[in-house]
């Protein structure tokens, strides 16, 4: 049977959390960095690009002929630090206070260069209508050099939904969609709540309904994939995507595209 959740939190060191085989993704593979204050973890990946993506935590980023500090409070009240590298290239983590990392990798082109993504750089923007609004915040989007990875979070406000209207990009539909798999990584505030994840293919004739607590990570081959934040809680989910083409085209459930039109959005992203 495909593994289509995964439940967190994961240990100390680097943990791979989710690859082809036992789920159903091609192209995506999903790992966990912990480090407690003082330790520290060597990375390198002789066939995957990779991007690490500081989730909370202070400490050390080195990389050849370059090192800098890190510093993130949460993924909630704070923008994030990246670093997207080729394959074969080494990375050195060093904790001086508890850090998380998720590190997301695809199959990857040796010839391209790392990229340091800072705060700074970032550019969040919230969308949406009344009942469904985020803010959505791109740190490897189509616009930066990648083979097949595209990165970025979603903050979800208490009471709201996100990925709504419910979306999908798994057809090759030129100028309409392409193809991606997903993968959501949760944090939920307070980390006690919960969220909802439906994702549903009526072509495949499937669906799955999934409460995600913080830590969870939720595998979206497919589908159709709307979120709801109940009142009281914050939901914050990293999305990474991957594909042959690294193009941000989606189609909208014909049902619910009238939302669309009705609150004046360019897209459902």
């Amino acid at each position: 049977m495909e593994i289509r959740r995964i439940r967190g939190p994961y240990p100390f060191g680097y943990t791979r959390v989710a690859e082809p085989g036992p789920t159903p993704l091609c192209y995506l593979r999903i790992g966990i960095v912990r480090l407690r204050p003082g330790s520290e973890i060597r990375l390198m990946f002789p066939e995957w690009e990779t991007i690490l993506i500081l989730l909370r935590g202070k400490g050390d980023l080195e990389w050849p002929e370059r090192t800098i500090k890190v510093h993130r409070l949460d993924v909630f009240r704070e923008l994030a630090t990246a670093l997207y590298f080729p394959p074969g290239m080494g990375v050195h983590l060093k904790a001086e206070e508890e850090m998380e990392w998720a590190v997301i990798h695809a199959p990857g082109d040796p010839e391209l260069p790392p990229r340091l993504i800072t705060p700074d750089l970032l550019h969040p923007r919230v969308t949406g209508g009344k009942g469904f609004q985020r803010q959505i915040v791109e740190i490897l989007g189509p616009d930066l050099p990648a083979r097949h990875l595209l990165v970025g979070e979603t903050l979800t406000f208490e009471g709201n939904w996100s990925s709504y209207p419910p979306h999908k990009h798994d057809e090759d539909r030129p100028g309409e969609e392409v193809p991606l798999e997903e993968v959501y990584i949760y944090k939920i505030d307070p980390p006690f709540g919960f969220a909802l994840q439906w994702i549903y293919s009526p072509r495949q004739n499937e669906e799955h309904l999934f409460a995600v607590r913080s830590d969870d990570i939720v595998i979206i081959p497919r589908g159709y994939h709307p979120v709801a934040a109940p009142p009281g809680y914050s939901v914050y989910y990293l999305w990474a995507m991957a594909g042959e083409r690294r193009v941000l085209q989606v189609s909208t459930d014909p049902a619910h595209r009238w939302l669309l039109d009705h609150y004046r959005l360019s897209s459902p992203r």
